[in-house]
């Protein structure tokens, strides 16, 4: 518990001041002299600066000012007729909570909650844990979300992150105005419960911590044989389903998922003589995807081409039609370029941006064939756009994700080139960078405090035989508050030839993944 020092002086102001409406004041020996009715501010262990932040921002009302006189402990004082406290109200029990003198004893009056903040237990970027049991949070010890920074990340409890209904270690943020000498008596003034209320809309706007987490995660590469694309366009999301074994209620829970879509979404075009591999979609395709979970795709990889500009260009319209959203792809350089905004509540966005820049192929297609100029559509592959773009959302206030395709297909480091350039995505402002293209499993770093997955692998591919190697992937969940990844984890995958399914030796999955991770770490 502390005091927290008056933010401003009163003036002095005349007699007539003192009967103004939404005024009040306490008349002195010296009845030329008033002072303002005294408030005294009482916060919580820890909440001394956010209530100091508060008053400042959101002034008492006129006739009104802090007190500082420190009331006893666990008593309102008898210094002023008003205390407004900061408290907070843990809405779980054990011994850490009761521990804490977190809260100062609350004595009546009107509270208002204005928001809850979440603890949570911890492990190392590379560690093999992602989830534990209660006792075992506690054991570790619980440490506040908005304190934990990469490479330290959040762990989930029995599988629930915080923010996610049923998540245990939870507290409330109340601020209270009690009326009355002794805190629990009279009545407060309409003016001060108008205070209050604009107080806690300020402290909800401007305390990040109080904004609900948000999960985002990514799937690696997405390609379908030619009899699921049937299958598809005969059964639609159905379809899809099947192919996916139980995996869509998964699917359901990211606030925004995406994947690579590797393939057009067209009958028309010829083959492209430059192409080895091409992968077309039926028109359902972008309607199933969102059906199941998919909030967008990366369309900037080496397959928007597979059968020429006029494939291209259906496969934007068909999931504009969709109305499933696309980065890294347009009909021009200025629209390739574009990020993709999703406004969150509590203030800011998540912007996605899209990126590639791929070896050149074995019949020599490269990048700069689909690079988007201009006038002409194509793929975002200028890096210097990319970082631009990147800059100018995270300036304007957004949690940046880039969707990045490149590196060495069925290697299970990434390149030099590729970490030196998705590091780069970052010191512009990118707060994740979700990898694709190598078609295997690569691990993820923690760079500046923010988080880099190289590679997912494929999440479902059916349209050609690939190498077992390729079989692990992940489903990769990225937790972020205020601004700052504070936690991920994984849903260990194995993508087979003729579906996807969770991998049911999940532990060893993974440890599969923290494995690349610390060989990351150890190449750094």
């Amino acid at each position: 518990m502390g005091r927290v020092a008056a933010l401003r002086k009163p003036l002095c102001r005349g007699v007539l001041g003192a009967v103004l409406a939404g005024t009040a004041f306490a008349v002195t020996a010296n009845a030329c002299r008033l002072r303002p009715v005294e408030v005294t501010l009482v916060a919580a262990a820890g909440e001394e600066a956010t209530l100091r932040r508060l008053v400042a921002a959101v002034p008492l009302p006129r006739g009104y000012a802090p007190c500082e006189t420190q009331p006893p402990r666990g008593g309102s004082g008898d210094g002023a007729p008003y205390t407004l406290r900061l408290d907070i109200r843990p809405l779980f029990e054990t011994d850490h909570a009761a521990s804490r003198d977190a809260s100062p004893a609350s004595s009546g009056g009107d509270s208002l909650t204005a928001g809850r903040r979440f603890l949570a237990a911890t492990a190392r970027f590379a560690e093999p844990v992602y989830s534990v049991s209660r006792t075992e949070a506690l054991r570790r010890g619980l440490v506040r979300l908005e304190d934990i920074r990469l490479p330290d990340r959040a762990l989930a409890v029995e599988e629930l992150w915080p923010g996610e209904e049923g998540y245990p270690f939870v507290e409330e943020l109340v601020l209270s105005l009690n009326a009355g000498r002794d805190g629990a008596q009279g009545t407060l003034p309409a003016v001060l419960r108008r205070w209050q209320e604009q107080a806690i809309a300020a402290l909800r706007a401007a305390e990040e911590a109080l904004a609900p987490p948000r999960t985002v995660a990514a799937v690696g590469d997405i390609a379908l044989g030619a009899a699921d694309s049937r299958a598809l366009a005969e059964g639609g999301a159905a379809a899809l389903e099947r192919l996916l074994d139980g995996l869509v209620p998964t699917l359901h829970r990211p606030i925004i998922l995406a994947a690579n879509l590797e393939g057009v979404v067209s009958a028309r075009g010829a083959d492209n003589p430059r192409k080895r591999f091409r992968f077309r979609f039926p028109e359902s395709a972008p309607h199933a995807l969102r059906s199941l979970g998919f909030d967008l795709v990366l369309y900037a990889n080496n397959h928007g081409f597979d059968f020429g500009p006029e494939a291209f260009l259906d496969t934007l319209e068909a999931l504009e039609r969709a109305e499933l959203p696309y980065v890294g792809a347009g009909r021009e350089l200025a629209a390739a370029a574009r990020a993709v905004r999703f406004p969150q509540r509590g203030g800011g966005g998540l912007a996605w941006v899209g990126f590639a820049d791929f070896p050149d192929e074995r019949f020599g297609f490269t990048s700069a064939e689909a690079a988007a100029k201009d006038c002409e559509p194509g793929i975002l592959t200028d890096e210097s756009r990319t970082l631009a773009t990147i800059r100018e959302a995270a300036e304007r206030g957004d949690f940046v994700v880039v969707l990045a395709h490149g590196g060495a297909e069925y290697q299970t480091d990434p390149l030099p080139e590729i970490r030196a350039r998705y590091r780069r995505f970052v010191d512009a402002g990118a707060g994740i960078v979700f990898g694709s293209h190598p078609h295997v499993l690569q691990g993820a770093e923690a760079y500046k405090g923010a988080l880099i997955a190289y590679s997912l692998g494929n999440f479902l591919f059916t349209a050609d035989l690939e190498p077992p190697e390729s079989a692990p992937s992940a489903l990769l969940e990225v937790l972020v508050s205020g601004g700052t990844v504070r936690g991920l984890r994984i849903t260990p995958l194995l993508a087979l030839a003729d579906k996807t399914i969770a991998d049911p030796d999940r532990t060893s999955g993974e440890a599969r993944f923290a494995r690349l991770c610390s060989a990351l770490e150890g190449a750094k």
